[in-house]
């Protein structure tokens, strides 16, 4: 029951951060009203169509798990849904995950080991990140391996092959978890489950993808552009050209983006390397990437990769408590009474140094006070009309066939804009600044302002005020 109680309280922590960060208008365009104006057309029988992209959503990325939550939009259509089912799925992970270094480790080395997976700062940057579909799977992640670790053998398969739901790169967590069963459990289907998770994931990328596509380039093949212009020439140089790419792994930003996530657990990782060295499958993609925040593991980006880590944490501290108590070992955390506490303590640091939450959190609270104002400001949209503007007020307007974040669709009939400065977010970005001069230039006028956000108009029949186009 206590441990249902802790995922709860997570859940509910993870919830408030990013309702703060919603409500105080600091939510982005990429992603956020991204996902909801596709997950909204997708509910109303249309598609994962977006104006943000040229093809459906599922051609950038097979998320079949969306199925799902536009059926959920039937009854909520709202991107606050979207941040709740998040948070709830990286609090429920808690259940599992405590259930798993129980079973290992003892109950109290359980608390700390679910306490050092609150902490993480990889959590906390998907969690700072508005929403995507891949964090939702970190509780599948623990079950699949808490049922290896019972040799639940066919439970295993099904909760091991889930993030091929959520994800085309869940292909790879899968195949991930697959061979950490086969090396920590001997568990024989680990190959199974590694080996159709792998056919499956050249299946949709090389396949299913492209017909969502319907013919239009890749735009995310830009950052792999190195090793192809395709996504099976990528695949290709993977196996043919190893010095290319592994340039990239080695002397990009993934070597110390990885040194951080094995110092919030304290080096455990690093005691049962070949582990180690499975768990990074899941954040291949990443590593080959040239776009520095993926490579650098930044944003949601290193979601993948906190659960396998800690599964292997866990499993490092099993192997010092099955060692002798003599020698270095008794130095070095004899009964792992050290390495259990250790990971919480490095945990927290990490957090307070490294994660969005100290910097960003009085910013949003102290935002709160225009937030009001602001909505107003957006509510006065007319349902339907075509609308561009900067990226926060976006978040609030994306029930529309046509919405584009600045400068796209800077003809559009109705513009809205976000004068405040930004301060510096996990995402980055948060569209183009205009001002009110330019946009009075072009013919603009200024409807209602509030709380930093203005809504601007061109008059009926100016020429200015043309169809808006990407």
């Amino acid at each position: 029951m206590k441990r249902w109680l802790l995922a709860a309280g997570a859940a509910a922590l993870f919830f408030a951060f990013a309702w703060i960060r919603y409500a105080s208008f600091h939510s982005t365009t990429y992603d956020l009203a991204f996902f909801d104006q596709a997950i909204w057309n997708a509910s109303l029988g249309r598609g994962f169509v977006s104006s943000f992209i040229p093809y459906d959503l599922m051609g950038q990325h097979f998320e079949p798990v969306l199925w799902l939550v536009a059926a959920m939009y039937r009854v909520v259509a709202s991107p606050v849904l979207l941040l709740a089912l998040q948070s709830a799925a990286l609090g429920l992970a808690v259940v599992p995950l405590w259930d798993l270094a129980a079973e290992t480790l003892g109950p109290r080395a359980a608390w700390a080991i679910a306490a050092a997976y609150l902490l993480q700062v990889g959590v906390w940057r998907a969690v700072a990140y508005d929403f995507h579909t891949e964090a939702m799977a970190v509780p599948l992640a623990f079950a699949a391996l808490l049922a290896a670790h019972r040799r639940q053998r066919w439970t295993f398969v099904v909760l091991a092959l889930a993030p091929l739901l959520f994800k085309e790169d869940g292909a790879l967590v899968a195949a991930a978890i697959g061979l950490l069963a086969v090396a920590a459990y001997r568990r024989r289907e680990g190959w199974l489950v590694a080996a159709v998770a792998v056919m499956w994931g050249v299946f949709v990328v090389l396949v299913v993808m492209p017909r969502f596509r319907n013919g239009a380039p890749d735009d995310l093949i830009y950052y792999y552009r190195y090793l192809g212009s395709t996504r099976g020439a990528v695949a290709l140089a993977l196996l043919t050209r190893p010095q290319v790419w592994m340039r990239q792994v080695l002397f990009g930003p993934f070597p110390a983006a990885t040194a951080l996530v094995v110092a919030a657990l304290g080096g455990l990782p690093l005691l049962r390397p070949r582990l180690f060295v499975i768990a990074l499958l899941a954040v291949l993609p990443a590593a080959l990437s040239t776009k520095s925040g993926q490579s650098g593991l930044l944003y949601q980006y290193g979601i993948g990769l906190v659960p396998l880590l800690v599964f292997v944490s866990i499993r490092a501290i099993a192997w010092l408590q099955a060692r002798p108590r003599a020698g270095w070992l008794r130095i070095a955390g004899a009964r792992a009474a050290v390495a259990t506490g250790l990971p919480v303590v490095t945990a927290a640091a990490t957090f307070l140094a490294f994660s969005p939450v100290p910097p960003m959190l009085p910013v949003y609270v102290a935002d709160l006070e225009r937030s009001s104002a602001a909505a107003a400001v957006v509510a006065m949209i007319p349902p339907g009309a075509p609308l561009a503007g900067t990226g926060t007020p976006l978040v609030r307007a994306a029930h529309r066939q046509r919405v584009y974040q600045l400068p796209a669709g800077a003809t559009c009939p109705f513009i809205v804009v976000d004068a405040q400065p930004d301060p510096p977010t996990p995402a980055g970005f948060s569209g183009q600044r205009v001002s009110s001069a330019a946009l009075a230039g072009a013919g603009y006028q200024q409807l209602s302002a509030g709380g930093g956000v203005s809504l601007w108009s061109v008059p009926s029949g100016r020429a200015s005020a043309a169809p808006c186009a990407r």
